[in-house]
């Protein structure tokens, strides 16, 4: 392996560790505004 390829290896891992903390905050998210709607429609089905 020479450093160009070592780099390159680097900058590919970075980019692979980062893109899955996206997606892993994406789905943090998405999971909190499904909770949060359950919540809601909990919520407002109870005074219906």
């Amino acid at each position: 392996m020479n450093a160009l390829s070592g780099l390159q290896t680097l900058a590919n891992s970075i980019y692979c560790r980062d893109y899955v903390g996206l997606i892993s905050i994406a789905h943090q998210a998405v999971l909190r505004l499904h909770n949060l709607s359950a919540r809601f429609r909990a919520l407002f089905t109870s005074y219906a």
